[in-house]
C-alpha cells in the first residue's frame, strides 16, 4: 500500500494555514494530524515528521507553506466558516471573534457574490448594531450555517459537502435577487409618482398660460362675449406674464433639483 503524501490532503493543508494564519486552528491541531499519520505509516513521508517536529506555530506555517499551491477552491475557506460556526456553537468563542474570523479570509475571486455580500454586510451590521444585537447575531449565525456540515474529519466528503453547499447558496441568492428585484420595482414605481407630482405645478401653469393666451386672441378678434368677461386688456396682460414668469421659475428649480442630485450620485 502507498504510503500517504502530503498532495493528498492539498486541501486540508490550505485549512491548516488559513486557520493559523486567523487564530481558529491552533499549532498542536496540526502536529496531531502530522502524529497521527507516522503512528498509522510504516515509512511516512518526511513532510509529516518535518510538521510533528515544529516548535511553534511559524514554524508549522514555514512547513504548509511549502507544500500550498494555492488551489483557489473555495472549499478550504468554507471549512474554515464551518469551523467557526462550530466554536461559536459551543460557545468556545464568542461573537466578536467569529466575524473576525470571517472577515481574515481571503475571500476575494474565490467565493460568490451572495457570501461576498453577506461578509460585508456584518461590517456594516457592526456599525449599526452593537455587537450583542441580536439582528447582528442571527445574521452571522445564519451564515456560518451553511457550512455547518464541514470539519477536519470527514475529508473525503467535501467535495459533495461543497456541492450541497453550492446549491443552498444558489437559493439564497434568487431569493436576494427577488429581494432586489421587488425592491427595484417599487422604487421605480416611487419615483415616477414623485416626478409626477413635481411636473403637475409646471403642467398646471402652462394649461392656464395657454388659456389666457387663447383668452388674448379672442379678445384681439373683439369677440362681444369675451369682452363683457374682460374689459381691461392690460389685466390679461399681467396675467400672461404672472404665469409664464412662474412657469419658467418653477422649470429652473426643477431642474436645478435634477442637477444637485445628479452631481451628488457621482461624488
Amino acid at each position: 500500500m502507498p504510503s500517504t503524501k502530503p498532495q493528498d490532503f492539498y486541501l486540508l493543508l490550505e485549512v491548516f494555514r488559513g486557520g493559523l494564519a486567523c487564530g481558529l486552528i491552533s499549532k498542536e491541531k496540526a502536529v496531531a494530524w502530522a502524529d497521527n499519520i507516522i503512528k498509522n505509516e510504516s515509512e511516512p513521508d518526511y513532510f509529516f515528521i518535518e510538521l510533528s517536529l515544529c516548535p511553534d506555530t511559524n514554524a508549522v506555517a514555514e512547513v504548509l507553506d511549502k507544500y500550498i499551491s494555492g488551489s483557489k477552491s473555495p472549499i478550504p475557506l468554507r471549512v474554515i466558516f464551518g469551523l467557526t460556526y462550530q466554536k461559536l456553537m459551543v460557545e468556545v468563542i464568542d461573537l466578536d471573534t467569529a466575524i473576525t474570523f470571517t472577515e481574515r479570509t481571503p475571500f476575494h475571486d474565490i467565493l460568490t457574490s451572495f457570501e461576498y455580500g453577506s461578509i460585508y454586510e456584518f461590517e456594516e451590521y457592526e456599525m449599526c448594531y452593537p455587537t450583542e444585537s441580536g439582528e447582528l447575531k442571527k445574521a452571522v449565525f445564519k451564515f456560518l450555517s451553511f457550512y455547518k456540515d464541514f470539519n477536519l474529519t470527514n475529508y473525503d466528503q467535501w467535495i459533495e459537502i461543497n456541492r450541497q453547499v453550492e446549491e443552498l447558496l444558489k437559493v439564497e441568492q434568487e431569493k436576494l435577487d427577488a429581494i432586489n428585484e421587488e425592491w427595484r420595482r417599487i422604487w421605480k414605481k416611487n419615483e415616477a409618482k414623485r416626478k409626477l407630482k413635481r411636473y403637475i405645478p409646471i403642467g398646471i401653469l402652462i394649461l392656464v398660460w395657454l388659456f389666457i393666451i387663447l383668452l388674448n386672441f379672442k379678445m384681439m378678434r373683439s369677440e362681444p362675449t369675451v369682452s363683457k368677461l374682460f374689459d381691461d386688456h392690460e389685466y390679461v396682460y399681467f396675467l400672461d406674464f404672472f404665469v409664464l414668469y412662474s412657469t419658467i421659475r418653477l422649470a429652473y428649480k426643477a431642474w436645478a433639483i435634477r442637477r444637485r442630485m445628479r452631481q451628488a450620485k457621482y461624488r
